[in-house]
């Protein structure tokens, strides 16, 4: 990513973090998104540029029913994405999916790393 898109992340999750009163202990960067987790407040931050638009989602961590890894596949075992999905307790909230690797944007060499990213907050949601 470039290094100015990486600094408007950076600078964009502080502001938000400063602006909700929040304290981000855990937090990753990835192509143009962060995660981050305040686990004082339980709060699940995420911040993505959207075609140059600045996308920001508080999620209560006590909202979150459940969090899966799953693959998005074409053909018998082609992997096209692999997505972190967020089911709420309220019926009213559809599931947040959140990509970690997409075929268009990423490399095939670091579909395992970033699968591995997202088996982290899997587990780090799931508890």
């Amino acid at each position: 990513m470039h290094k100015r898109k990486q600094e408007l992340l950076i600078n964009a999750i502080e502001a938000l973090a400063t602006r909700e009163k929040l304290f981000i202990t855990e937090r990753q960067q990835w192509r143009n998104r962060i995660l981050g987790m305040d686990r004082i407040n339980k709060m699940l931050v995420l911040v993505w540029m959207n075609e140059g638009v600045m996308e920001e989602h508080l999620i209560p961590i006590n909202e979150i029913n459940y969090c899966n890894v799953f693959q998005k596949t074409s053909g018998k075992s082609h992997i096209q994405a692999i997505l972190l999905e967020l089911t709420f307790r309220s019926k009213q909230l559809s599931p947040l999916q959140i990509p970690f690797y997409e075929e268009i944007h990423d490399g095939i060499f670091e579909m395992k790393r970033l699968a591995e990213r997202a088996e982290y907050w899997k587990k780090a949601l799931n508890n």
